[in-house]
């Protein structure tokens, strides 16, 4: 929508024409409106500025389907690096990203010393794959998938244990 100048100086006008009244009927001095006055101006000027010379993400944003439109937005290509979010602080590979958000280290410091074989039987288990679908993507029995769960179970309850009884000493 475009701004127009004229409509909106008058209506500025006309609102300071009202807070002039207010103030000087307040006490304050002219020369402290004035000032006010002065900013509020180059508040009204910026934001005319803004809207003359500025670009609208909405035309972006309704167009995103497009590939072409979207390549071609001056807009977007301005602000892609501050609009692209990527993780720098991770140190595990994508798909063990879930292994940063345990929050006992004792924990986090077991699993990411395990083999990368453990860790993706781990991803498996936290994405919500079941036994028997872990055993058919492993080609394995059903037994040794259950052999592995006690083996971790077993591992992870020294950890767990250990850190209660850290809590409990403290």
């Amino acid at each position: 929508m475009a701004f127009n100048n004229g409509l909106e100086r008058r209506k500025f006008e006309r609102k300071w024409e009202n807070l002039r009244k207010e103030y000087t009927d307040a006490g304050m001095s002219e020369s402290v409106i004035k000032e006010m006055y002065e900013f509020d101006l180059r508040v009204f000027n910026r934001t005319r500025a803004d809207r003359e010379r500025g670009q609208s993400l909405i035309g972006v944003i309704n167009d995103i389907n497009e590939e072409e439109n979207l390549s071609k937005s001056s807009v977007l290509q301005n602000l892609s690096e501050t609009l692209t979010v990527t993780d720098k602080y991770s140190i595990q590979p994508k798909r063990f990203r879930w292994i940063d958000d345990i929050e006992n280290k004792q924990l986090y410091n077991l699993i990411v010393e395990l083999p990368e074989r453990d860790k993706e039987f781990l991803t498996f288990l936290v994405t919500g794959y079941n036994r028997a679908e872990i055993a058919e993507i492993r080609g394995v029995k059903i037994q040794s998938i259950n052999k592995k769960i006690s083996k971790f179970k077993k591992l992870f309850s020294t950890v767990v244990f250990a850190s209660v009884v850290n809590i409990t000493n403290n």
